[in-house]
């Protein structure tokens, strides 16, 4: 995710998942806080996702992959400023 995104304009977040022997399916959601600003499918193992415009200040978006039979669940926290 960009460093800094404008709180005028929707961000684009490319997301890639990646695990041994197989290419990861399923959804991937991105929550600020509590809130889902943002959610797509993957496609080849990855998939990019524009989100909800961010009020300004810093930010910690929280990127979720909820997993497939093949591949387990994981997550990952970023941070941002919206400006």
């Amino acid at each position: 995710a960009p460093a800094r995104i404008s709180h005028l304009k929707h961000a684009a977040i490319t997301v890639k998942v990646s695990a041994t022997g197989t290419t990861p399916t399923g959804k991937i959601r991105i929550y600020n806080g509590s809130t889902l600003v943002g959610s797509g499918t993957l496609s080849g193992g990855k998939v990019t996702i524009t989100i909800a415009r961010l009020s300004k200040g810093k930010h910690t978006l929280s990127i979720r992959y909820g997993g497939s039979s093949r591949v387990n669940p994981k997550s990952k926290s970023i941070s941002t400023t919206s400006y």
